[in-house]
């Protein structure tokens, strides 16, 4: 997979820093989906969902304060919306759980480390090991400590 530290990225330098959940998510429906995942795919992607709005804010959306689904500093706003942008749906949305919570069947993981000044994304494999780390490895999974677990329940193309 790749890294949100490749140089191919240098174009948009909030992936190198930021985009953690954002690449753990797509490893993620990678693993599940088989999705199609390039460079080109991958900003391509970033940029469109920097422009949608999260479909979380309904019909009446405040146009003042519209929410993205990606915002500043690749923070990730819907990520049930990235779910569907690459057609693989999902039998509930994610849903945070405590970093001690084991996935059942169907049900897959990202990981929240934290250390001091620093929050960072990965992939887990259902038992809160890591599978995938974005930076290839994080001194905040070396030194931080597992402090929450977002769940996605996606359900896998047939």
């Amino acid at each position: 997979m790749i890294l949100q530290t490749d140089k191919r990225f240098s174009s948009d330098p909030e992936m190198n820093l930021y985009s953690c959940h954002f690449m753990a998510e797509l490893f993620m429906l990678n693993k599940i989906g088989n999705i199609e995942l390039s460079v080109g795919i991958i900003l391509a992607a970033l940029n469109t969902f920097r422009a949608q709005k999260a479909s979380y804010q309904g019909e009446h959306p405040d146009p003042a304060n519209p929410v993205y689904v990606i915002g500043p500093q690749c923070t990730i706003n819907n990520p049930d919306d990235i779910v569907s942008h690459f057609e693989l749906s999902f039998a509930k949305g994610c849903r945070m759980e405590a970093p001690d919570y084991e996935c059942r069947a169907g049900e897959q993981e990202l990981l929240q480390w934290e250390r001091p000044g620093w929050t960072h994304w990965v992939t887990g494999d259902g038992k809160g090991n890591v599978a995938y780390d974005p930076e290839g490895y994080s001194v905040t999974v070396r030194e931080g400590s597992l402090v929450a677990k977002k769940i996605f329940t996606v359900i896998a193309p047939s």
